[in-house]
């Protein structure tokens, strides 16, 4: 079974200590610097830096209080942001959402020390036009909008995200139910206040909703690191199991994410000391070993192992956020079929030319190879890949009714 370093364990009991007030037990000869380095990686270095700061030299001291203060700067200023955000589109009429960041944030302790990223909101695709034109007067250039997911406004320090739809929604049945449930989000959020003003978050069900989403679509991507399964042991240790169930047992089995809001929740019992739920189920502890394993392996979407970006195509279906039984060399002739098509019109009009497409991307890819740009696939990326994939077939994602909509 493998096993966590002492740095590693010293990272979680910290955030165990800092979320759900239990025991730490310090240890002074552990390389305290790694436990630093660990928890930025992992995007929690604030939970972590007042307990491991009297353990540094006082040059290390000092580096770690700047990254410290640095984070919480960048996080009051977020704060401030989103509040900035609320009076534009209300002074407007433009209903919005804030998406995971700030809404995560609601449900912590001391919400000032989850770190914080971009501000992401959702509005209606009737508003996208108008909000869009808002955002450009108030200073921010925008990318090009293709009709995806979200566009990305830019400003001097910001990054604003205006989402059409929640991350991570995949594809058939399962993606129909998942739309209706989030369909009527923005009429059910609610407005929440903080030191910088006022702003609107999901309710309980869309949050935990979105929460899942977003973990899964990048879990089977690059991976997540600690900050996200905090935000989902926060979230769930929020609610009674009575109310837990009540609120999303049906939905969950009906989009086929019960038993990953299980396991995650489990995860988070045993790791992080999360009060134990009973609706969660059991687990045996190799299984939460490896998912454990796998998120500190990661780091925060993937930044601790590049190769995890090339282990992708082994591992979940491009653009529905699902994990089958495919073995390998399946897998990529799927993902290959899938990235063709969205990358080769005249393949997606007319299905006979794929092997057309498969030689145009295949060349393109090669020539990348060629100038160094990309590199090919060990072995090493390919079994790395099948032990991340037997993980994720353990969640059951998007199954219902004995069956897997992919």
């Amino acid at each position: 079974m493998k096993k966590l370093s002492e740095e590693q364990e010293m990272v979680i009991a910290i955030l165990s200590a800092q979320l759900f007030h239990a025991q730490v037990k310090i240890t002074k000869e552990i390389d305290w610097q790694s436990v630093c380095d660990e928890a930025i990686q992992q995007a929690v270095f604030p939970f972590v830096a007042l307990t491991a700061a009297p353990y540094l030299s006082s040059k290390k001291q000092s580096v770690a209080k700047k990254i410290f203060m640095s984070a919480i700067a960048r996080n009051m200023q977020i704060d401030y942001e989103h509040a900035q955000l609320n009076e534009l589109l209300t002074a407007n009429d433009i209903p919005y959402v804030i998406l995971k960041g700030a809404a995560s944030g609601f449900y912590y302790p001391e919400p000032i020390l989850r770190m914080m990223g971009d501000v992401d909101f959702l509005i209606r695709e009737s508003d996208f036009q108008r909000a869009g034109a808002l955002l450009e007067t108030a200073g921010f250039r925008s990318e090009k909008d293709s009709g995806g997911i979200h566009v990305g406004y830019h400003r001097t320090g910001s990054v604003w995200e205006m989402h059409r739809m929640a991350n991570g929604v995949p594809a058939g049945i399962a993606g129909k139910r998942t739309k209706e449930y989030l369909s009527d989000i923005i009429d059910t959020a609610v407005t929440v206040k903080s030191s910088k003003g006022s702003y609107r978050i999901p309710d309980r069900f869309h949050h935990g909703l979105v929460l899942l989403l977003h973990t899964v679509s990048h879990m089977t991507s690059s991976g997540i690191g600690l900050r996200h399964l905090c935000d989902w042991a926060v979230f769930a240790a929020s609610m009674s199991d009575r109310e837990f169930c009540d609120v999303f047992e049906q939905p969950l089995k009906e989009i086929g994410m019960w038993r990953f809001a299980q396991l995650l929740t489990l995860c988070a019992v045993h790791y992080l000391g999360c009060p134990a739920k009973t609706w969660a189920g059991e687990a045996d502890e190799e299984l939460l070993t490896a998912m454990i394993c796998d998120i500190l392996n990661s780091g925060n979407f993937g930044q601790k192992d590049a190769d995890r970006y090339r282990q992708i195509k082994y591992i979940a279906n491009r653009g529905e956020n699902t994990v089958d039984e495919k073995g390998p060399i399946r897998q990529v002739i799927h993902t290959m079929n899938r990235k063709v098509k969205a990358e080769c019109s005249f393949v997606a009009r007319h299905p006979v030319l794929l092997p057309a497409g498969w030689i145009f991307v295949g060349g393109t890819y090669l020539r990348l190879v060629f100038l160094g740009k990309r590199q090919l696939d060990s072995g090493k990326t390919i079994e790395a890949a099948k032990e991340r994939k037997a993980i994720y077939q353990e969640f059951h994602l998007f199954e219902t009714g004995g069956e897997t909509f992919v």
